[in-house]
């Protein structure tokens, strides 16, 4: 028997939503389906291209000034819908309910974040500032001692007092309620996506579009869940896109072997220096110049990383300024731009899906991915283990083929992490799991 949940796990550019808009034009006319995509702009493109499906994009207008309540009251009525991850990642125990009436298909483009930091002074209660996560902790802390919150042995928050007047707590009592928050080891407060929308009892079927899905935080999840998938990918047979179960890589094989040929990695030992492996006062070998921990030990010489990058555009590269892109961890953008590193240029880390950027030909990737520490510690907690190096490349392929290079157009890319540069060579070489 099939796995219910299927994930697309195939390259940029292979055509993961060109079949899925196809599969959606072939149900029959009573299956319903819920489409999820990071972006408005793809919003729109299933909305026109599955013109017989009908499909209504959630408004707030239509539900009294929230998109939530008007999400809910399409699923009542058994519309076929499309929405963004932002939405559908505030997901309630009353779109639960109404899922319950009908058998969906559900569709997720990309990847979500199934799992973040939760604080309760953040305005959507999702922050990684650290005064604010002391202050969560502290409030955390003082609710357990009163008896108002309980900790399972899993980590579980509870809220013990229905009594207790809420106030500023009512958002965390309903996460509580819902068991969605996990205390880790009196530091961190994390909340995860329901389970329950993946879980049997919901949807007939969940189809997710991705590529490296297995280094994902998305995978770790479903590790930690014990949630089962099987792996996809997509060959495009008789001109028609087909969805093919994975039992070899040959396919990623050739798109890594393309790659290869299109991207040009900066070698030039002076911009990348400030990026080198190197040894500790106690002559340990450190890999983590230009992760996030660096940055902010390192604040004083992050501007040079800013000015490495334009002369790696301006003299190294061919490209205008409307040909350049580059990133960094969004707590330093402000250090490292300049005059001539703008922000405009600038492409957020995470970037997934977004087609706006395909005319760029000379990048800067300027930083060094690690999984969040608290992360790693919450998955451990079940014996799942997250492949650091593993999330580290799947993170920055997603970003590079963002570029110019998904359409077959070479570019050049600036990476000052000594790790970095290494792991893109890695996969570009299959040197990982997949291929020893």
């Amino acid at each position: 028997m099939e796995n219910r949940i299927k994930v697309i796990d195939s390259p940029t550019g292979s055509g993961k939503t060109t079949y899925a808009i196809n599969y959606i034009n072939s149900l029959p006319s009573e299956t319903k389906v819920i489409f999820i995509t990071p972006f408005l702009s793809e919003v729109e493109r299933v909305i026109s291209a599955c013109k017989s499906k009908n499909f209504v994009q959630p408004d707030k207008k239509f539900g009294k000034g929230s998109k939530m309540a008007n999400f809910i009251e399409l699923i009542k009525r058994g519309d076929n819908i499309v929405s963004t991850h932002a939405l559908f990642t505030s997901i309630n125990e009353n779109v639960i309910a109404a899922l319950k009436l009908y058998d969906y298909i559900l569709i997720l483009d990309e990847v979500m974040n199934v799992i973040e930091q939760f604080n309760l002074y953040d305005a959507n209660n999702r922050s990684n500032d650290d005064t604010k996560t002391r202050m969560t902790i502290e409030d955390i802390i003082t609710l357990k001692e009163q008896g108002i919150l309980q900790v399972d042995g899993n980590g579980v928050i509870h809220w013990a007092d229905p009594e207790k007047k809420l106030h500023k707590y009512e958002k965390l009592k309903e996460m509580a309620d819902r068991e969605l928050l996990y205390l880790i080891n009196d530091t961190v407060l994390i909340w995860t996506f329901p389970i329950l929308i993946f879980q049997e009892g919901l949807f007939s079927e969940i189809m997710v579009l991705t590529y490296l899905f297995n280094y994902q935080i998305q995978s770790f999840y479903y590790d930690y869940y014990g949630l089962n998938h099987s792996l996809y990918h997509i060959e495009q047979i008789d001109r028609k896109y087909q969805m093919i179960k994975t039992t070899d890589y040959e396919y990623d094989k050739k798109f890594r072997e393309e790659a290869k040929k299109l991207i040009t990695v900066c070698e030039i030992d002076s911009l990348n220096r400030i990026g080198s492996v190197y040894y500790d006062d106690t002559n340990h070998k450190r890999l983590s110049a230009l992760s996030k921990n660096w940055y902010s030990k390192h604040q004083d010489i992050v501007p040079v990383l800013g000015k490495n990058a334009y002369n790696f555009f301006l003299h190294h590269t061919t490209s205008q300024s409307t040909e350049r892109m580059w990133t960094t961890f969004k707590e330093f953008i402000s250090i490292l731009k300049n005059k001539n590193l703008s922000k405009k240029t600038m492409l957020e880390l995470n970037a997934r899906s977004t087609n706006m950027y395909r005319d760029k030909t000379a990048l800067a990737y300027m930083v060094n991915r690690y999984p969040q520490p608290h992360f790693e510690t919450f998955f451990a907690s079940k014996g799942v283990e997250l492949d650091r190096d593993g999330f580290a490349i799947s993170e920055m392929v997603q970003w590079i083929y963002r570029s110019a290079v998904r359409d077959g157009v070479p570019i050049s890319i600036y990476i000052p992490s000594e790790r970095m540069r290494n792991l893109l060579y890695q996969w570009m070489n299959f040197y990982n799991k997949e291929y020893g």
